[in-house]
């Protein structure tokens, strides 16, 4: 097959029974999932080149602990320096999607980013299923201070942490916004 055959197009099958876990687990809703939205091609998590999506993810909330479990698969034109390992770059979006997702409420919160710290532990896999996972720590006003991880389906290697902060969106005064 060459690369930019349908497989690239496809989850593999780990990540088709990791997503099968988290949907079935009991209080999680999927919100997000690039085999089945809308493309928003202006969105960097969204890219797809001629070897199919960069990323390929699915994201579920908890209806009621404030936390936000998804599953992501990373394709071939997300290798880093080193191919195989998944560039900084590509982790660093993924952290701020499922951050980003929880923190703003599905985007009927309008927030800024106002930092994005990633740890990377271990390499992270191209072509592999990666559980991520994102948890609100604490709220303090307009700020909300989140954590979130990306690791092995079976949760015993962590490939990279994160801390992140969004700031809620004043409207500027005069502004359409």
């Amino acid at each position: 097959m060459t690369s930019s055959s349908k497989s690239h197009w496809d989850w593999l099958p780990e990540t088709e029974e990791l997503f099968s876990k988290l949907e079935a687990e009991p209080g999680w809703s999927q919100m997000r999932s690039t085999k089945t939205d809308k493309q928003m091609k202006y969105l960097y998590s969204r890219v797809v080149t001629e070897n199919g999506p960069v990323i390929h993810f699915a994201l579920f909330l908890h209806d009621k602990d404030g936390k936000l479990r998804g599953l992501c698969q990373f394709g071939e034109d997300a290798n880093g320096l080193i191919k195989g390992a998944v560039h900084g770059g590509a982790i660093a979006t993924m952290h701020d999607t499922t951050t980003g997702v929880l923190a703003t409420d599905l985007g009927k919160k309008k927030m800024y980013t106002g930092y994005l710290n990633t740890t990377f532990k271990r390499p992270t896999p191209v072509r592999s299923a990666v559980l991520m996972e994102a948890v609100i720590d604490k709220v303090e006003g307009n700020k909300t201070f989140l954590k979130g991880y990306l690791k092995s389906p079976d949760e015993q290697v962590v490939y990279s942490e994160c801390t992140a902060l969004y700031i809620t969106a004043e409207k500027p005064s005069g502004s359409n916004m």
